[in-house]
């Protein structure tokens, strides 16, 4: 029987974040405080093709490849919508995750009807969930992003999703 090599690259292969445009013109706003961790701090070599609406993230010599994927998760995250403080915590903490979920509503008209659920008036809903749980949480559409702890996200997941399927906010912001 024959031993058949696999090829591992030496080299960690650069990574590309594809940049939304409608999030492009706060992305190019940030660039110097997005830029300036993931070079100094990730010792990740980082530039923006403009053209391309892409973001290229590229290992050094001395880079750690799990600093090439913070600083990866870091840019996905302000790309999804996330405040730049909160995605800042990615390339510190090391136990930091983020969620993306779709919601499917069967009758079309009741998307809206359970996003204003969950972002009601003022938010209140929304920031007592992230309050309970630790975790921030985004709403884009029927897109919903989480960026915390792997547990903290879980509870915060179950909950978003009880208060869409018609649960009342008090019993699931209670833990």
């Amino acid at each position: 029987m024959e031993c058949v090599r696999m090829y591992v690259p030496t080299v960690p292969v650069p990574r590309r974040i594809h940049v939304p445009a409608h999030r492009h013109a706060p992305l190019v706003e940030a660039w110097m405080e997005i830029s300036t961790p993931i070079d100094k701090q990730m010792k990740v070599d980082v530039r923006m093709n403009t053209e391309a609406r892409v973001v290229e993230l590229m290992a050094r010599a001395d880079t750690d490849v799990s600093n090439l994927q913070k600083s990866a998760d870091f840019v996905q995250a302000f790309i999804h919508g996330f405040d730049l403080r909160d995605a800042a915590r990615l390339l510190s903490t090391g136990n930091l995750c983020m969620l993306l979920f779709v919601i499917h509503v069967k009758p079309p008209g009741h998307l809206s009807r359970a996003m204003e659920r969950l972002a009601d008036e003022g938010g209140e809903t929304k920031y007592a969930i992230e309050k309970s749980t630790k975790t921030k949480i985004v709403i884009a559409g029927n897109l919903i992003h989480i960026l915390g702890s792997y547990a903290d996200i879980m509870i915060a997941q179950k909950c978003v999703s009880s208060l869409i399927m018609g649960s009342s906010a008090a019993n699931d912001v209670r833990f």
